[in-house]
C-alpha cells in the first residue's frame, strides 16, 4: 500500500500551516513546520527500506512502481516546503532538507530510469550526511530560539505538576500512592486506585494522567487475569488511550499518551508489526502526532502561561518514527521494540 498519496500530503502541510498560530514564536512555528516536512519525508523513506529489501530477497520483485510513487510523494513534500515562507533565522535548514529530498528523488528517479543500475552506496552516502547537517543547523536554532528558552523550562518538573492538579488533597494522595504502588509492581492495587480516579475525573484536565497509568497497570500486569478481568485488557488502554487524544482535549501528559498509544498499537495490534517486514502505519502515525500539536496550540493560545503545553511540544518533537532496519531497531525486529522497551523494559 502507498504510505502517503499527494492528497494527503497536500492537507497535512496546509493543515500545519493553518494551526500554527498563537502562543508561539515565529521561530517555533517554523520549526514546527521544518520538523513536520522532515517526517513526512522520513516516512517515504523507511516504507522504501521494504521495497529495497524485498528486492534482496526476490530479484524478480518490480520495485519501479514503488519508486515512481516515492518520487512523486517526495517532490510535493519539497514543492511545499521550497513554498513555505519561514524566518530567516532558519533559512540554511530548510534549504539543507530541500537538498535532502532532492537527493532521495534522484536516487528514487534514476533506479526507474536505470532499472537500478546506481551507486547506492555513494548516492547514500551523500543522502546521510545532508540531513545530519540539517539536523546540526536545526538543533541550534531549537536552543537558541525555541521552546527550550522559556523561563523556568529548565526547572520544570513534569511529576509535581501533575500531582498540583489535583487540588483534592485526599485525591492527590491517592494518585502518589497509584504511582508509588506501579514501582513497586503492585498493579492490581493500583489499578483500582486509577479507575475510581478516572470515573471522578473523567472529562478534566487530570484526565489523561490517569489513563497513561492505568496503561502501565495493565501492560505490565498482562499475564495476571484479575487484573484483566477487574481493570481491562490491552484493547482497553488502547482504546482509552486514543478516545483521548482523538477528543482533541488537553492533558499535561499528551506526548506521552500519544508515544503509548502508538507502540501499544504497534507491537500488538498491527499484523507483522515488531518486524522489520511488517506493516508500519507510519503516516497514521503522523496524522495523529499532527492533530496532538494542533490541540497543543489551541491549549498554548487560551493559556499562554500554561508551561506544560510547551513541554509537551518539545517531547513530542522528539519522538522518533518507527524505522526498519535502523539505529534504534533490534536483530530481531523493527525500532518498536526499542519503544516497547521505553516504557516497560524487559
Amino acid at each position: 500500500m502507498r504510505l502517503l498519496t499527494t492528497v494527503t500530503i497536500i492537507l497535512l502541510f496546509c493543515f500545519n500551516a493553518a494551526v500554527a498560530s498563537g502562543g508561539l514564536t515565529d521561530i517555533e512555528e517554523g520549526l514546527l513546520e521544518l520538523f513536520h516536512a522532515r517526517i513526512l519525508y522520513d516516512a517515504v523513506n523507511i516504507e522504501m527500506k521494504l521495497h529495497f529489501g524485498l528486492v534482496d530477497k526476490d530479484s524478480l520483485y518490480d520495485i519501479s512502481s514503488r519508486c515512481a510513487e516515492a518520487g512523486e510523494d517526495l517532490t510535493v513534500i519539497r514543492n511545499n516546503l521550497l513554498d513555505l515562507s519561514i524566518p530567516a533565522e532558519l533559512s540554511e535548514a530548510k534549504t539543507l532538507l530541500a537538498e535532502a529530498l532532492a537527493q532521495s528523488i534522484y536516487i528514487y528517479n534514476t533506479i526507474l530510469e536505470q532499472g537500478g543500475d546506481i551507486d547506492f552506496v555513494e548516492e547514500y552516502r551523500v543522502l546521510d550526511e545532508l540531513p545530519n547537517e540539517y539536523y546540526g543547523v536545526r538543533n541550534y536554532c531549537v536552543e537558541e530560539y525555541s521552546l527550550m528558552r522559556y523561563p523556568g523550562i529548565e526547572r520544570y518538573d513534569h511529576f509535581e505538576y501533575e500531582i498540583g492538579l489535583f487540588e483534592n488533597i485526599r485525591d492527590r494522595e491517592l494518585f502518589e500512592q497509584a504511582k508509588s504502588m506501579i514501582d513497586n509492581g503492585e498493579y492490581l492495587t493500583a489499578g483500582r486506585i486509577l479507575e475510581g480516579l478516572l470515573e471522578e475525573y473523567k472529562g478534566a484536565i487530570q484526565e489523561g494522567s490517569i489513563i497513561t497509568r492505568i496503561a502501565d497497570c495493565i501492560e505490565l500486569g498482562a499475564y495476571d487475569d484479575v487484573i484483566t478481568a477487574e481493570i481491562g485488557n490491552l484493547e482497553y488502554s488502547v482504546d482509552l488511550l486514543y478516545d483521548f487524544i482523538e477528543g482533541g482535549e488537553y492533558s499535561p501528559n499528551i506526548a506521552w499518551m500519544f508515544y503509548q498509544w502508538r507502540t501499544l498499537k504497534q507491537f500488538h495490534l498491527v499484523d507483522g508489526g515488531v518486524s522489520n517486514w511488517g506493516n508500519i502505519p507510519n503516516d497514521e502515525y503522523i496524522a495523529v502526532l499532527w492533530g496532538i500539536i494542533e490541540t497543543c496550540e489551541q491549549h498554548l493560545s487560551a493559556h499562554p502561561d500554561d508551561l506544560s503545553v510547551k513541554y509537551q511540544i518539545i517531547l513530542l518533537l522528539d519522538i522518533p518514527l518507527i524505522d526498519r532496519w535502523g539505529p534504534r531497531s533490534v536483530r530481531s525486529g523493527n525500532s518498536v521494540w526499542s519503544d516497547y522497551n521505553y516504557f516497560w523494559p524487559f
